[in-house]
């Protein structure tokens, strides 16, 4: 039996484990609400369009005020959902 060293692979351990948390992480999505405009450039859709994913029930927003924001969880969803 031989004492060979195992190569580690250190992105490993920087990768979460929960899909969300690493669809966050790969597609830099921050970590506060956004807006609907911010969401349109992160799914390269225009806003016409993410008005169209919440209306349809694909997208789920909160309200913030008088502006309807998106959760960082909820966008990395859908991007999980559609196979981004």
């Amino acid at each position: 039996m031989t004492n060979e060293a195992v190569p580690h692979d250190s992105r490993a351990a920087d990768a979460p484990a929960d899909p969300i948390e690493r669809a966050i992480k790969v597609y830099a999505i921050p970590r506060r609400l956004i807006t609907i405009s911010e969401t349109a450039g992160l799914f390269g859709i225009s806003r016409a369009g993410v008005y169209g994913l919440i209306k349809d029930g694909k997208l789920k927003t909160v309200q913030a005020r008088q502006h309807q924001r998106v959760a960082p969880t909820e966008a990395a969803r859908y991007l999980i959902e559609i196979g981004a």
